[in-house]
């Protein structure tokens, strides 16, 4: 569980006159915006998901919504304007909270301002974040952020726990310590990744043997490590 991403945008001038253009425009948007940025950015929900019964018409990258109904100040579009929900699938990023991809996040932004001008596009996060008008100026003010000494800090915040005395490795590569981000097997648990290659480690008993790749993160099954590899691993 975590903060998610919320965006909006709210459109107005003659492009909302229309409704049915209107809904037709958002339809399309909303298959091209996944087709840029990847299906998997968007929390769709196909007509056959077991959450139908929430959505009974389906739910796309890109759907016209009455009003903001997420949790914190509500995003209410005035006479004339209408609001776009953007359904996207991932953590929100902030200061204080740099766990989704601001990179990512920014983009479909940019994207949607293009698409949709002249429109204002509000961004922000469930459970209580909040939203901010997402424009040139506010973004500017997150890669400002994003690029100096915190540009990653929550990640570091909680990737380095090992007071159950698990080990954490160094990447050969980067020649950093990986993240952790699994606990569990009465303290014997941990699964680690790397954030400058993406790597994958973990280990089920305190790091006598290790396994590389996770499906659930990567999708690529664990393999053993050979003793010879193990042997090679350092750790910080």
């Amino acid at each position: 569980m975590g903060v998610d991403a919320i965006m909006f945008v709210k459109v107005g001038g003659n492009r909302t006159k229309d409704r049915v253009q209107l809904v037709k425009d958002v339809a399309e948007a909303a298959y091209d915006i996944a087709a840029v940025f990847g299906a998997s950015t968007f929390h769709t929900i196909r007509l056959e998901s077991s959450d139908k019964d929430w959505w009974p018409n389906g739910r796309r990258a890109l759907e016209l919504v009455n009003s903001d109904d997420d949790d914190g100040p509500a995003i209410n579009p005035t006479l004339g304007e209408v609001l776009i929900e953007v359904n996207l699938g991932g953590c929100y990023w902030g200061p204080g909270y740099e766990r989704g991809s601001i990179g990512e996040l920014i983009g479909i932004a940019m994207w949607l301002e293009e698409r949709f001008s002249p429109c204002e596009v509000w961004y922000g996060g469930d459970s209580g974040m909040g939203t901010v008008h997402f424009n040139a100026r506010t973004r500017q003010t997150y890669v400002k952020h994003a690029a100096g000494p915190d540009g990653w800090a929550y990640r570091r915040a909680w990737g380095m726990d090992n007071s159950d005395s698990v080990p954490i490795p160094l990447c050969s590569l980067c020649k950093k310590p990986y993240q952790r981000y699994g606990y569990g097997g009465s303290g014997n648990f941990g699964s680690f990744s790397c954030l400058g290659c993406g790597d994958h480690l973990q280990t089920h008993n305190k790091g006598v043997s290790w396994q590389r790749g996770d499906k659930w993160h990567n999708g690529k099954e664990s393999v053993d490590l050979s003793t010879k590899e193990v042997a090679l691993l350092l750790f910080a």
